[in-house]
């Protein structure tokens, strides 16, 4: 179903490690809003996708959702990779080291693990759109200035939600059809 192509779909090469922003970037990976519930809710909507080109649009947008989950890993792995202890303790790392030392743990910044609870997927081709949308728009990475990130030529772009708003203008005619 997927071929993998064994690089990054855009370079990631941070060289110097910021466990305090690594701590805030987490969440784009395992947050509520992250690039792993955004794969889940998009792959798991289009199985109740009436229409094809739909069906096909979620899938192609989960699977770019999971090439920015392996980016937003590496980029959270290359700002903690081998930090001394000090390092960990001035940043405020530990209480995330401790558990996890550098692996990248799917979870948001504050600590709560990953959970499906966050996503919704409900059968329902409008009310699914709508909370793809949603979702989009409450990721507030954008607002995040740091120098490390403006070196990442994917950081952050807003496909997902200029693709969804196309399918919602394209189709929005047939929403009578669907809601029968």
């Amino acid at each position: 179903m997927w071929v993998y192509e064994k690089k990054l779909q855009y370079p990631v090469n941070i060289k110097q490690t910021n466990p305090k922003l690594a701590k805030i970037i987490i969440s784009q990976y395992g947050g509520p809003d992250g690039e792993l519930g955004a794969s889940l809710r998009y792959l798991s909507q289009r199985y109740a996708m009436p229409y094809p080109e739909i069906k096909a649009i979620l899938t192609d947008i989960g699977t770019e959702e999971l090439s920015h989950l392996e980016m937003v890993g590496t980029i959270v792995y290359q700002l903690t990779r081998n930090l001394s202890i000090e390092e960990i303790k001035k940043q405020g790392f530990e209480d995330y080291f401790v558990d996890h030392t550098t692996g990248v743990y799917p979870a948001a910044s504050n600590g709560m693990p990953f959970t499906a609870a966050a996503l919704q997927v409900k059968g329902d081709p409008i009310t699914d759109l709508h909370e793809d949308l949603a979702a989009d728009e409450a990721q507030g990475y954008g607002q995040l200035d740091f120098p490390v990130l403006r070196q990442i030529k994917w950081w952050p772009k807003r496909s997902d939600h200029h693709k969804i708003s196309c399918i919602m203008r394209h189709y929005t005619g047939f929403a009578h059809t669907i809601k029968q």
